[in-house]
């Protein structure tokens, strides 16, 4: 699912719907894994609309993801994150991407935090073989099984004083 949540923000960031109609939509990815937390969705729309048009446009965007999940799509999750928990962003460069090395050493503070949790006491090589283990139809069931309507919980959070 923590996977999955990356998956999905990453289509969220991307879909000119999503993008259009929403200040911010972030689900449970490797920042906030799913284990300690619940596999969350949050969702934030620019303009008043009801809770049933966001409930709506959610479900149809992970509906959408779960309908064009294929072993390839499972492939590319499991090397992203597997690349994740590899990488360092600090090098023998000064600079990465305009980044002054004096901020990397920070985020790779954070990273490493992140890192442990995802790998939950795991070693990179446990890690890994943990990782490719997930087969497609596991992985597949897993989300047909657990992103249905019936099993999500809504939480309206409203400024205060409305």
């Amino acid at each position: 699912m923590t996977m999955f949540g990356s998956l999905l923000n990453y289509h969220f960031d991307n879909d000119p719907v999503v993008t259009r109609n929403f200040r911010k939509v972030h689900a449970g990815d490797r920042v906030y894994p799913v284990r300690d937390l619940p596999f969350f969705i949050y969702a934030r729309p620019k303009t008043v609309i009801s809770m049933e048009e966001v409930r709506a446009a959610v479900l149809l965007a992970v509906q959408n993801i779960i309908g064009s999940f294929t072993e390839s799509t499972l492939n590319a999750m499991k090397e992203s994150t597997i690349n994740f928990v590899e990488a360092s962003m600090l090098n023998s460069q000064s600079d990465v991407r305009g980044i002054p090395h004096y901020q990397l050493i920070g985020q790779e503070a954070v990273n490493i935090g992140i890192k442990h949790l995802l790998k939950d006491d795991l070693n990179d090589d446990e890690f890994t073989a943990f990782i490719n283990s997930i087969s497609f139809d596991e992985a597949k069931q897993i989300l047909e099984s657990r992103l249905i309507k019936e099993n999500m919980r809504e939480i309206t959070i409203k400024p205060r004083g409305k």
